[in-house]
């Protein structure tokens, strides 16, 4: 069986969504599973306006509530972000080019840097980090 997992690591809904997917592939570890990136938002070197920084960060509340996963919200205070999920996406297939089935480690790596410790994934030093972890 082969099990095709589209995902954004920059995807609240991904990141809530991951205990979920551990606990499937935990229970079929037979399964081969293909990660292909979403790619939610387009390379974008301007930080986000007020208005989409404060919808995605009430996501993130949102998402916490209905799935108990922690979100870190000092994200939103401690970054400059950027409306764009394509560098990680790109780190991500990087990952699995140089170092075949890595690609769940780096989303990982990516999800935990950006919704755990609060570092931003659109700048290339946290995707160098991750990569590095």
């Amino acid at each position: 069986m082969r099990f095709i997992y589209v995902v954004d690591p920059m995807c609240a809904w991904c990141y809530g969504f991951a205990p979920e997917l551990a606990a499937f592939l935990k229970q079929h570890p037979e399964i081969k599973v293909d990660w292909i990136m979403g790619g939610l938002a387009p390379d974008n070197d301007q930080p986000m306006d007020e208005s989409l920084r404060t919808a995605i960060a009430s996501y993130w509340q949102q998402i916490e509530q209905r799935t108990q996963v922690s979100f870190n919200h000092d994200y939103w205070q401690l970054n400059t972000p950027y409306r764009s999920t394509y560098p990680a996406c790109r780190a991500v297939i990087a990952a699995e080019t140089l170092s075949p089935n890595s690609a769940e480690l780096m989303v990982k790596a990516i999800q935990s840097a950006y919704y755990q410790k609060a570092q931003n994934p659109s700048l290339q030093q946290t995707l160098v980090e991750c990569a590095l972890s």
